[in-house]
């Protein structure tokens, strides 16, 4: 008897083959945004200033993991990490936890102001277009995939009808159907078991 395809196992395998797919590119773009969140840092404290905060003892400034900085007309977190959130987060583990010093000024509100031409509110619209567009392509995909696991009932039929889905589903395939269990020792009694042959 196959197993059946549960909900939980649609799930396991639609997050399985997506992350497979995606989880290069949302490395990518966090380490992208990370990058970004860097040159903006860098670009609001030059060097030497960034050099007497590190100086400081510890507890002196803020240690944050983001920002907020406008953009033109855009006002946005910038998050020195690449945070990214939704569901690209379901497609890796991968994770940054980078964090650095500011002035307490600068722990809210907007700390700077960028014209629309600059050259980092430039790169700040790329990263939001293709972040956009991943979002869009990763739930386009996790569409199609429910639509298809929908169309079947068994891991069986699924690996059948969708041979290249087997390296996410044939594991769920050896599962044992659940069976209660059954109490063969107080139905022995009842019936006065065990005989030599039936009746």
């Amino acid at each position: 008897m196959s197993a059946r395809l549960t909900k939980h196992i649609r799930e396991a395998i639609t997050k399985a083959a997506l992350a497979h797919r995606f989880c290069d590119e949302v490395k990518s773009l966090i380490d992208a945004k990370a990058d970004f969140g860097r040159a903006v840092y860098d670009d609001l404290y030059k060097k030497e200033d960034r050099q007497k905060m590190a100086d400081l003892p510890a507890g002196w400034l803020p240690e944050n993991d983001s920002f907020g900085i406008q953009f033109g007309a855009s006002f946005s977190r910038v998050y020195f990490s690449g945070y990214t959130y939704g569901p690209l987060m379901r497609a890796t583990d991968y994770k940054r936890s980078d964090k650095f010093r500011i002035l307490s000024k600068h722990a809210s509100g907007c700390a700077k102001v960028y014209d629309a031409t600059h050259k980092l509110s430039a790169t700040h619209e790329g990263l939001r277009s293709r972040e956009a567009d991943l979002k869009s392509a990763y739930d386009a995909a996790e569409r199609q995939m429910t639509a298809a696991l929908n169309a079947v009932t068994t891991v069986k039929r699924l690996i059948e009808t969708w041979p290249e889905i087997a390296p996410f589903a044939t594991k769920y395939e050896t599962e044992a159907p659940y069976l209660p269990a059954i109490p063969t020792g107080q139905l022995n009694k009842i019936l006065d078991l065990p005989v030599s042959e039936a009746a």
